[in-house]
């Protein structure tokens, strides 16, 4: 759903009633908004991949090193 989408749906709201159109944000607010949570989500998500990466890694040297541990 586009900052476009979004305005139009929240002024359904003022149109029925339920909202004040002083209340509704600008399109470009909705888009920094959306922007903002964009941004934040593919961080969290890279953070993420980062640690499982890593994570897989030291689970794998440890089990190299338990292998040579056990020949020794």
């Amino acid at each position: 759903m586009s900052a476009k989408d979004m305005y139009n749906e929240l002024m359904t709201f003022v149109e029925s009633g339920e909202l004040e159109a002083e209340d509704v944000p600008k399109i470009a607010m909705i888009q920094n908004w959306i922007s903002a949570y964009a941004r934040t989500f593919k961080e969290q998500a890279t953070e993420n991949m980062n640690l499982t990466f890593l994570h897989s890694k030291v689970e794998a040297v440890e089990l190299w090193r338990l292998q040579i541990l056990q020949v020794a």
